[in-house]
């Protein structure tokens, strides 16, 4: 998703800590690394609402943090983009389909959602 609005020209700011869940700093809070997500997102939102309307703001950025050292260090929109989005959409319709024909532990629930085909249409 980065990836696509970054090349649709939305300015993107990722930050990804390596060997961490996507909620990590709201469950190990005194963790540095947890400080680090919070600040980073204090920064952000002070940026954004100062920044408004008076200019470029901040410039897309992609970082991975490292999560012994927290060292920041770039990563390649390339590397945000593993497959084509037709790709992603054919992984899509397998893994539905596996799931709809009993592939899958949860038949139930992935029957009464949307096909992911319809949802990835929407990305």
């Amino acid at each position: 998703m980065a990836a696509k609005l970054a090349d649709a020209g939305v300015r993107v700011v990722l930050e990804e800590y390596e060997a961490m869940p996507h909620c990590f700093a709201l469950v190990f809070r005194r963790l540095t690394a947890s400080e680090r997500c919070f600040d980073a997102w204090a920064r952000f939102i002070k940026e954004a609402v100062e920044t408004k309307g008076s200019g470029p703001g901040r410039l897309s950025s992609f970082t991975t943090i490292q999560a012994r050292t927290l060292k920041e260090v770039p990563l390649a929109l390339q590397r945000l983009r593993p497959c084509s989005e037709e790709d992603m959409r054919e992984q899509l319709w397998r893994r539905y389909t596996h799931l709809m024909t009993g592939g899958g532990a949860d038949v139930a629930s992935a029957a009464t959602a949307a096909a992911p085909v319809e949802i990835a249409a929407k990305l």
